[in-house]
């Protein structure tokens, strides 16, 4: 007998919200079928039928293929710069932290044993820089600290109005 504890829409967001985590952390495509198979397989211990689960790990697979094939390959950028002052031999390596990564000083001693000498000769770059952005979390979707103003309601625009006597004295209202 399957369990009953949870609602079938809860079981397809779990088994959705499962399958997206170990999408985003695996980076080989064979360790992602493997944990999924695992993940699977544990369900069915906890006492779900196939029947039941299989459709829906088809299902978020599908989901997963589609956003996968829409976004962006990889959320790692490299950028040379060549804009800014004492930057011009530097390579910066962009990328959303993930505690999976390999670390920094991993990819730097990368970096020069595979790279350094021809990225010198060949492209005048002599240092890599490492830039983690962390990931968006719900609560800064939900509440960005950047704030929006409107167009020609800057504070700068108020400001510049405001000593050149073209704005209104603000008045304190009780």
């Amino acid at each position: 007998q399957e369990p009953q504890f949870r609602l079938p829409s809860v079981l397809k967001s779990m088994i959705m919200g499962i399958l997206q985590k170990l999408w985003h952390h695996c980076t080989d495509v064979d360790n992602y079928k493997n944990e999924a198979v695992l993940f699977h397989q544990s369900l069915i211990k906890q006492g779900y039928a196939p029947t039941t689960i299989t459709p829906l790990f088809k299902e978020a697979a599908q989901k997963i293929d589609t956003k996968a094939n829409h976004r962006p390959i990889e959320t790692t950028t490299l950028t040379k710069a060549n804009n800014k002052k004492n930057t011009n031999n530097m390579l910066f390596l962009h990328q959303q932290y993930n505690p999976n990564n390999l670390p920094n000083h991993a990819i730097h001693k990368l970096f020069k044993e595979h790279c350094g000498d021809i990225f010198k000769s060949e492209l005048d770059i002599e240092r890599l820089i490492i830039a983690n952005s962390k990931p968006k979390s719900l609560s800064s979707l939900l509440a960005p600290s950047k704030l929006r103003q409107k167009k020609g309601e800057e504070v700068s625009t108020m400001l510049y109005k405001h000593q050149k006597g073209e704005t209104k004295k603000l008045q304190h209202q009780e």
